[in-house]
């Protein structure tokens, strides 16, 4: 009969035994099955990551690209804004020496108008003292002497 006692405790031990490996198995396999989630998981991850980095790098690239871009445009403008500074500054000289030509243009023509507008007036006062104008201004009749006439016509010269 103890040995009846120590057969059944036996089987029960190892019925306790197998129901507990069985358990282990199924906690085991279920185990298994979130390791294997989580490793597909992981690899669609680093798939992603993979993906991401390529397109970050792609990115750098036309960033830099752009960057060399605009900075070169940038480059370019500076020069052209340089180039049309100069130009409006040589413009701003060419209008100044054609002002003051013109200026002396202006005094040239009021001083023969003058001159003539005087010499009509002595002429309607009196005969003789057109004479006088006349003998005055020997040499030069009708035309202003030759300093006088290169003053007047200085304007058309080319400076």
């Amino acid at each position: 009969s103890s040995r009846r006692l120590d057969d059944d405790s036996l089987e029960e031990q190892i019925r306790q035994t197998s129901e507990d490996s069985r358990a282990l198995r199924e906690l085991m396999e279920g185990e298994r099955g979130k390791l294997r989630q989580s490793l597909e998981e992981l690899q669609r991850l680093h798939s992603q990551v993979t993906v991401l980095s390529v397109e970050m790098t792609a990115l750098k690239e036309e960033r830099d690209r752009l960057r060399n871009a605009v900075e070169l445009e940038l480059a370019k403008c500076k020069m052209d804004m340089m180039s049309l500074n100069s130009q409006l500054l040589d413009a701003i000289q060419q209008k100044l020496n054609l002002s003051q030509q013109l200026e002396a243009w202006q005094d040239d023509m009021h001083r023969v108008i003058d001159r003539q507008l005087m010499d009509t007036h002595l002429k309607e006062r009196s005969p003789l003292a057109a004479a006088l104008s006349r003998a005055h201004g020997a040499g030069r009749g009708d035309e202003p002497s030759t300093a006088e006439g290169k003053r007047l016509f200085s304007f058309f010269r080319k400076t």
